[in-house]
């Protein structure tokens, strides 16, 4: 006959009566009547998750185009930004201890 591996007959039911107990039922729920604070999280939710996050994007993206002009060599972009294209800089003397 078939016998069953010792962590199976440990485990199966731990894991039925888990299952069994922590699920959710309408029973356990609290009443759907509306809470002081629901009214004030509702507002800090519809707050972050619309103009917040569009002007979290646009600084973001407002600092990487900002970046990029500051740090690059785009003319077109520096001139957007009031700069001019950097002249490149002369090649540095040779050095007069040693023939590098």
């Amino acid at each position: 006959m078939y016998r069953a591996l010792h962590w199976t007959r440990c485990v199966v039911p731990a894991a039925s009566a888990a299952l069994t107990v922590f699920s959710p039922s309408d029973g356990w729920t609290a009443d759907l009547a509306v809470l002081p604070w629901d009214y004030t999280f509702n507002a800090i939710q519809n707050f972050v998750g619309g103009p917040l996050s569009h002007l979290v994007i646009v600084v973001a993206a407002s600092c990487a185009v900002l970046s990029f002009t500051l740090a690059g060599d785009n003319p077109a972009t520096m001139r957007l930004f009031g700069g001019w294209p950097r002249q490149p800089s002369a090649p540095a003397p040779p050095c007069s201890r040693c023939s590098c």
